[in-house]
Protein backbone atom coordinates (compact mmCIF):
# COMPACT_ATOMS: atom_id res chain seq x y z
CA UNK A 1 0.00 0.00 0.00
CA UNK A 2 1.58 3.32 -0.94
CA UNK A 3 0.28 6.54 0.43
CA UNK A 4 -0.06 9.77 -1.15
CA UNK A 5 3.57 10.85 -0.07
CA UNK A 6 5.44 7.67 -1.28
CA UNK A 7 3.84 8.54 -5.09
CA UNK A 8 5.08 12.27 -4.81
CA UNK A 9 8.12 11.16 -3.51
CA UNK A 10 8.61 8.38 -6.13
CA UNK A 11 7.55 11.06 -9.57
CA UNK A 12 10.17 13.66 -7.75
CA UNK A 13 12.92 10.78 -7.85
CA UNK A 14 11.59 10.05 -11.42
CA UNK A 15 11.67 13.49 -13.09
CA UNK A 16 15.57 14.26 -11.04
CA UNK A 17 16.84 10.93 -12.97
CA UNK A 18 15.33 12.36 -16.16
CA UNK A 19 16.82 16.18 -15.49
CA UNK A 20 20.23 14.53 -14.96
CA UNK A 21 20.39 11.78 -17.33
CA UNK A 22 23.12 11.16 -19.76
CA UNK A 23 23.02 10.65 -23.26
CA UNK A 24 23.84 7.15 -24.58
CA UNK A 25 26.79 6.12 -26.42
CA UNK A 26 24.71 5.98 -29.42
CA UNK A 27 23.96 9.80 -28.96
CA UNK A 28 27.69 11.48 -30.09
CA UNK A 29 27.83 14.88 -31.54
CA UNK A 30 28.56 14.50 -35.21
CA UNK A 31 32.06 15.21 -36.88
CA UNK A 32 31.49 18.57 -38.25
CA UNK A 33 30.03 19.71 -34.75
CA UNK A 34 33.11 18.49 -33.11
CA UNK A 35 35.23 20.32 -35.58
CA UNK A 36 33.83 23.39 -34.52
CA UNK A 37 33.90 22.98 -30.89
CA UNK A 38 37.78 22.01 -31.45
CA UNK A 39 38.52 24.81 -33.70
CA UNK A 40 36.54 27.07 -31.13
CA UNK A 41 38.54 25.71 -28.05
CA UNK A 42 42.17 26.53 -30.11
CA UNK A 43 40.76 29.39 -30.83
CA UNK A 44 40.37 30.53 -27.03
CA UNK A 45 43.62 29.11 -26.26
CA UNK A 46 45.66 30.72 -28.88
CA UNK A 47 44.01 33.88 -27.73
CA UNK A 48 44.81 33.34 -24.17
CA UNK A 49 48.16 32.06 -24.99
CA UNK A 50 49.09 35.21 -27.18
CA UNK A 51 48.08 37.34 -24.46
CA UNK A 52 49.75 35.83 -21.53
CA UNK A 53 52.69 37.27 -20.18
CA UNK A 54 54.35 34.16 -19.42
CA UNK A 55 54.39 33.03 -23.31
CA UNK A 56 57.75 32.72 -25.11
CA UNK A 57 58.09 34.90 -28.32
CA UNK A 58 58.18 31.67 -30.66
CA UNK A 59 54.84 30.47 -29.17
CA UNK A 60 53.28 33.91 -29.80
CA UNK A 61 54.62 33.89 -33.29
CA UNK A 62 53.34 30.22 -34.12
CA UNK A 63 49.45 31.19 -32.56
CA UNK A 64 49.63 34.77 -34.44
CA UNK A 65 50.03 32.70 -37.48
CA UNK A 66 47.44 30.26 -36.25
CA UNK A 67 50.19 26.95 -36.83
CA UNK A 68 50.21 23.90 -34.49
CA UNK A 69 53.62 22.41 -33.41
CA UNK A 70 52.93 20.15 -35.94
CA UNK A 71 52.44 22.74 -38.47
CA UNK A 72 55.37 24.78 -37.60
CA UNK A 73 57.68 21.46 -37.44
CA UNK A 74 56.34 20.88 -41.44
CA UNK A 75 57.89 24.32 -42.37
CA UNK A 76 60.69 24.60 -40.60
CA UNK A 77 61.96 21.12 -40.95
CA UNK A 78 62.71 20.35 -37.63
CA UNK A 79 61.41 17.29 -35.52
CA UNK A 80 58.06 18.52 -33.07
CA UNK A 81 59.96 17.78 -30.33
CA UNK A 82 62.78 20.65 -31.43
CA UNK A 83 60.24 22.89 -31.81
CA UNK A 84 58.55 22.05 -28.52
CA UNK A 85 61.93 22.47 -26.91
CA UNK A 86 62.90 25.47 -28.16
CA UNK A 87 59.51 26.99 -26.71
CA UNK A 88 59.92 25.71 -23.55
CA UNK A 89 63.66 25.81 -23.06
CA UNK A 90 65.25 28.18 -25.54
CA UNK A 91 68.95 28.10 -24.34
CA UNK A 92 69.06 24.30 -24.89
CA UNK A 93 68.45 25.18 -28.66
CA UNK A 94 71.01 25.52 -31.23
CA UNK A 95 71.68 28.46 -33.38
CA UNK A 96 70.30 26.23 -36.19
CA UNK A 97 67.40 25.28 -34.25
CA UNK A 98 67.01 28.66 -34.05
CA UNK A 99 67.01 30.14 -37.62
CA UNK A 100 64.87 27.32 -38.55
CA UNK A 101 62.36 28.76 -36.56
CA UNK A 102 62.67 32.07 -36.84
CA UNK A 103 62.61 31.32 -41.05
CA UNK A 104 59.55 29.42 -40.73
CA UNK A 105 57.90 32.28 -38.97
CA UNK A 106 59.00 34.66 -40.95
CA UNK A 107 60.29 36.80 -37.52
CA UNK A 108 63.92 38.13 -37.05
CA UNK A 109 65.97 35.62 -34.47
CA UNK A 110 66.64 38.43 -32.22
CA UNK A 111 62.71 38.87 -31.69
CA UNK A 112 62.05 35.30 -31.00
CA UNK A 113 65.29 34.72 -28.88
CA UNK A 114 66.39 37.73 -27.09
CA UNK A 115 69.71 38.27 -25.72
CA UNK A 116 71.25 35.38 -27.82
CA UNK A 117 73.41 36.38 -30.55
CA UNK A 118 75.09 35.18 -33.47
CA UNK A 119 77.21 32.58 -32.82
Amino acid sequence: MSTEADDRFYAALAALRAQNARPGPTSQTDPSTRKRISAGVLRHHAQRVALSPDASPVTRARYQKGWSLRKLSEHSGLCLNACWASEHAPEKSTWRTKVALSRALEVPTRVLFPGYDKP
